[in-house]
């Protein structure tokens, strides 16, 4: 659903069913953005995660959940540095993220 929401947006975006499939998908690069579940597929996201701030530091990655986290959950998304965002997510409020992750960021005065 999301990715429809997304494409019809002009953005680029694509589904993966699990953590392998997310990680072949993100090796083809030109990402802007990554985000996936804390459940994807019957593995955690959190999995494909530490790959991606492994090997590619600099792509944000959003995480979405609408179960709560344990608090072991909320400590590494915190050390991850992995925004999390509660389900149900609108697809206005993606696209806003989408968004402002193309355009370069200003400082703060």
């Amino acid at each position: 659903m999301l990715v429809r929401a997304l494409s019809g947006h002009s953005c680029h975006a694509c589904g993966a069913a699990d953590v392998d499939g997310a990680r072949a998908a993100v090796h083809g690069g030109g990402w802007d953005l990554v985000v996936t579940d804390l459940r994807l597929g019957q593995e955690s996201g959190l999995r494909l995660v530490r790959y991606l701030r492994g090997q590619y530091t600099e792509l944000p990655v959003c995480l979405m959940t609408g179960a709560t986290l344990t608090e072991q959950e909320m400590g590494e998304t915190a050390q991850l540095a992995v925004r999390v965002l509660t389900k149900p997510v609108t697809a206005p409020k993606l696209m806003a993220l989408c968004q402002s992750r193309r355009q370069p960021r200003r400082e703060e005065s």
